[in-house]
């Protein structure tokens, strides 16, 4: 059963794999290359550098809860953003480093992936005992039961669980500001903004357009898969324009 020092003990545990592999003086510049707002700077500081007194409390339990989503953000779009330009970084940066210094830097640059996965690891433990905790310290009033935290969080490990490479394409439509998109995107990256619709003159139900003010085309794809070239193509045969992607397995 999940206790308040099993709970702590896995917190220190996290930070100590955080600070010696992923946030040390050799990968301190390759997190400083992704944005991250304040709002999830403040999240993510809670469990990586507050101190911790209580945990027996539904406000301590909760803003643990916040934490741990923030992370999975953060790790997230590490995935995404940086993770595929590693290799370009350490080609930019390795020649600051020489003899054992540049050994140890290959060697953290090439071990941040698995690194990253084994943080992830450390947090879904974390989130899984603060559940039985919560399930069993407050009984009918549990703290996750229509949280919104808890659900993105299970949305979050579904999603960076996922291994398989897939791609999702096709005609949406719905523009690139629509709810709809935003929720896509917070699990596939976007790999084209570009307007396709409309190239014809368009008219339904008092809804008139006559220029490419529109995005309704779509190309999704998870961060494993590489990006060569994507292009809109111009047609005289369809209001909307074709759009196509080159990808590197």
């Amino acid at each position: 059963m999940a206790s308040v020092d099993g709970i702590k003990t896995k917190i220190a545990e996290i930070r100590k794999h955080y600070d010696s592999n992923l946030n040390n003086n050799y990968l301190k510049g390759v997190n400083a290359r992704l944005e991250v707002s304040p709002v999830l700077q403040r999240q993510i500081g809670y469990l990586l550098n507050q101190e911790i007194v209580y945990i027996d409390s539904r406000g301590s339990i909760l803003d643990l809860y916040s934490s741990i989503c923030a992370l999975l953000v953060y790790i997230r779009d590490l995935n995404k953003e940086i993770i595929p330009a590693l290799k370009g970084y350490s080609e930019l940066n390795g020649k600051n480093y020489h003899g054992n210094e540049a050994i140890l830097f290959q060697m953290m640059i090439k071990n941040y992936p698995m690194n990253l996965k084994l943080f992830f690891e450390l947090l879904k433990a974390l989130f899984e005992m603060l559940l039985e905790y919560d399930n069993s310290n407050f009984p009918g009033k549990e703290i996750h039961k229509n949280l919104k935290e808890v659900e993105e969080i299970n949305k979050l490990i579904t999603c960076i669980n996922k291994k398989e490479k897939y791609i999702f394409a096709g005609d949406l439509n719905t523009t690139k500001t629509s709810k709809y998109i935003k929720q896509i995107e917070q699990h596939l990256i976007n790999n084209d903004t570009s307007n396709t619709w409309t190239t014809k003159p368009f008219s339904y139900q008092g809804f008139d357009e006559d220029k490419l003010n529109w995005k309704l085309d779509y190309i999704f794809s998870t961060s494993d898969i590489n990006v060569k070239e994507i292009k809109v193509l111009e047609t005289q045969y369809s209001d909307h324009l074709p759009v196509l992607c080159t990808f590197e397995f």
